[in-house]
Order: C-alpha cells, then sequence, then structure tokens
C-alpha cells in the first residue's frame, strides 16, 4: 500500500509544461486585449474631437445669429504646423489671436486631412448676424495616424447646415 500512495502522492502536482502552457495562453489573451483596447481608445478619442469641433461651430453660428456681443462669430482650424494644430472660436469676421475666444489643440494621434486642410494653411469660417450664413462652405477631414488609420469629416454647406 505505501508503493501506491507514494505513486499517488506524485502525480497530484502540475507538470512544468503544462504551467507553462497556461502561461502562454494567458500572455497571447492578454496581448490580444491590450491591442483592440488600444484601437477602441483612438477611435474613441477621434469621435470626440469630432463632436467637439461640430458642437463649437454650431455655438459660433448660433451666438452670430443671437447677435452676442453685437458680432459675428467664426470658427478656425490651423494646420500651420502638425505639431501644434488646433480648432478654435473667435469674434468678428477673421480670425487673430486677440479675437480668439477658445482654442483647442488636436490630439497627438489625430491631425487634419491634407486635403481638407493643406499643411502650413488655415480655414475660417464665420456667421453672419441674424440669418447665421456661413462666409464659405467647408469639409474638414480629420484621421487617426495609428492604428488602422479610420477618419472622419465635418461639413458646414452654403446654407448653414452642420454635419458629422
Amino acid at each position: 500500500m505505501k508503493k501506491n500512495q507514494i505513486l499517488y502522492s506524485v502525480r497530484r502536482g502540475f507538470t512544468i509544461v503544462e504551467v507553462i502552457l497556461v502561461i502562454g495562453i494567458i500572455a497571447i489573451i492578454s496581448t490580444i486585449s491590450l491591442i483592440s483596447l488600444s484601437g477602441r481608445k483612438g477611435t474613441s478619442q477621434l469621435d470626440g474631437t469630432v463632436r467637439q469641433i461640430g458642437s463649437l461651430v454650431r455655438e459660433a453660428q448660433s451666438k452670430s445669429v443671437s447677435q452676442v456681443n453685437g458680432t459675428t462669430w467664426g470658427v478656425v482650424f490651423d494646420n500651420t504646423t502638425t505639431s501644434e494644430a488646433f480648432y478654435g472660436m473667435f469674434k468678428g469676421t477673421s480670425y487673430t489671436a486677440t479675437s480668439s475666444v477658445s482654442f483647442y489643440g488636436l490630439p497627438a494621434n489625430i491631425v487634419y486631412v491634407t486635403s481638407t486642410i493643406p499643411a502650413g494653411s488655415r480655414i475660417s469660417i464665420y456667421f453672419s448676424q441674424v440669418s447665421g450664413m456661413p462666409s464659405n462652405s467647408a469639409t474638414i477631414g480629420l484621421v487617426l495616424q495609428s492604428p488602422s488609420l479610420p477618419s472622419s469629416t465635418i461639413s458646414v454647406n452654403s446654407l448653414g447646415a452642420v454635419s458629422f
């Protein structure tokens, strides 16, 4: 009987192969989950930025229609340097540092699509008082630089409708 008890006690533990196999499976699942979550975070950040820009454009239009401070309001999209690309709201018919009311930098992993705002340039849209008609129509494209390059577009048509 002692012989059977010794054999039984030796077989109770895990082998090193089983432990390595379990650790390998956990590592693979963790890596896949981490990659998936990082992609979702970037896409979520792109969606949030697009919604914020859309809201800012609509706010500028609303302030012009309401004649807040007795002036027109507009939005600027600046792509003069990719490391400091920004967008913001301003008072009046042209953007200057002194007419700026709000200023937002693009997140580091989001850039303007250069076919909509070429590198080194700036686009401004201002809205007329009472009617809210834009000074020009524009399409602003944003793209997430990694991992899969999703993009999104904000449009202001000639009648002032904002879509994204």
